[in-house]
């Protein structure tokens, strides 16, 4: 099990829990990988399907998620489901995983997304010089 708690300070409940370092480790590997080819730059460049004003926002390959990411998301939602609501679910489908990498004078505006469970990860902190993970 993981460190999920769930969280009700207003309309839907809220999943919080801590990714694990080494899934960080491989989103930022993968990222960075990304990032260093022109190529996969435009491959994955999901910008055109978001709201932010934001330079870099890239969609991971379905691939990489299906070996890296889906069992711990997908466990995590089925827990958070049956926390919050009391009922089992057989089948999660993941419809989009992107990385926003946002910096200085970038924002998001408020927005909605598709699905039944939506949520947001932070993979790195840059606060001053300083890194916080």
């Amino acid at each position: 099990m993981s460190q999920l708690k769930v969280l009700s300070p207003f309309g839907p409940k809220i999943a919080r829990l801590k990714f694990p370092q080494l899934l960080i480790k491989k989103i930022n590997l993968e990222v960075d990988r990304i990032t260093k080819q022109k190529k996969l730059i435009k491959k994955y460049d999901y910008s055109k399907n978001l709201v932010g004003q934001v330079k870099q926002e890239i969609q991971l390959p379905s691939i990489f998620i299906q070996k890296n990411i889906y069992k711990y998301i997908s466990s995590s939602i089925k827990e958070y489901v049956k926390v919050s609501t009391g009922k089992s679910t057989k089948k999660i489908k993941i419809i989009n995983f992107w990385v926003v990498r946002q910096y200085a004078h970038e924002y998001n505006p408020v927005h909605y997304h598709d699905g039944h469970v939506s949520g947001v990860g932070y993979l790195i902190i840059m606060v001053g010089s300083g890194v916080v993970t």
